[in-house]
């Protein structure tokens, strides 16, 4: 897992609701929308979670946390909106830069 993803132990549940609904697997493989993994990851998961992935009585944000940690994985949104976050704070940083740069050159 990112270190930032660790340390924040925690998938929304707006995140975990995207995850199962796109085609991409936390491994990278493809999988059903709707299905929270690929075949061979779900087979990896020990029986009661692939259960508590799949009942309606089960809270599916924790089933789902901890079947990502339970195979080394992070979470596809996750990834995305930490990534997202990270280009935002780039372009602002770069912003701050050339405004400093204009700011010095004209004095």
């Amino acid at each position: 897992m990112s270190a930032t993803l660790q340390s924040a132990g925690h998938v929304t549940r707006h995140q975990a609701y995207r995850d199962l609904a796109g085609s991409v697997c936390p491994c990278g493989g493809v999988k059903l929308r709707n299905v929270p993994f690929c075949g061979p990851c779900h087979f990896k998961l020990p029986k009661p979670l692939q259960a508590d992935l799949f009942d309606p009585r089960a809270d599916y944000v924790t089933a789902y946390e901890r079947a990502l940690e339970q195979l080394h994985l992070e979470s596809p949104a996750a990834r995305e909106d930490i990534q997202g976050k990270t280009a935002i704070q780039h372009g602002v940083q770069a912003v701050i830069r050339e405004t400093q740069t204009q700011t010095h050159q004209t004095k």
